[in-house]
């Protein structure tokens, strides 16, 4: 018997059922980590917008958390709470900071958490 090896091509099932279940991992883990990631930008945003608030320094704690309320609401911002902001305020502006994790179930008792943080200073 003669095998020509030259004739042999592609992949077995095996393999090919290897390559699909290693693409399918993957595409869970970015399904469930893109959310996570576009939340975290949306906050970033919603806080940057606050350097162009008029009059930021003269409001109290109370109007800069209903102003950043409005703002995650708009944003369908669902992972952090406008009462987790840190606002401190500057002789000359406001320092508004966040530092928050967002746990998702990965599989079964294994999760991906992402801690994310972000800070701006108004100069108002």
């Amino acid at each position: 018997m003669n095998r020509s090896y030259s004739r042999q091509r592609g992949m077995s099932p095996i393999g090919m059922l290897l390559v699909l279940a290693i693409g399918a991992f993957f595409f869970y883990l970015g399904i469930l980590l893109f959310p996570m990631y576009y939340s975290s930008f949306q906050v970033s945003a919603a806080i940057e917008s606050m350097k162009s608030e008029p009059g930021l320094a003269q409001k109290t704690q109370g109007e800069i958390v209903k102003l950043l309320k409005r703002r995650f609401e708009s944003g369908y911002v669902d992972d952090v709470d406008a009462t987790d902001v840190v606002i401190e305020k500057l002789p000359k502006g406001v320092r508004l900071s966040l530092s928050y994790d967002i746990e998702k179930s990965f599989i079964g008792n294994l999760d991906l958490v992402g801690h994310f943080e972000t800070e701006v200073e108004t100069g108002n």
